[in-house]
């Protein structure tokens, strides 16, 4: 039982680092995309 939420802890944990590497990578693109934009 402990083992159990050991790993679903760690799998939140993954997920929620993932999540936001996610979420950065966009934000970098779009300040890219208007930066791109903006030169135009």
């Amino acid at each position: 039982m402990l083992t159990f939420v050991l790993y679903g802890m760690l799998a939140f944990d993954i997920l929620s680092v993932k999540w936001t590497a996610v979420t950065v990578f966009n934000l970098e693109l779009k300040c890219r995309t208007w930066l791109t934009v903006a030169r135009h």
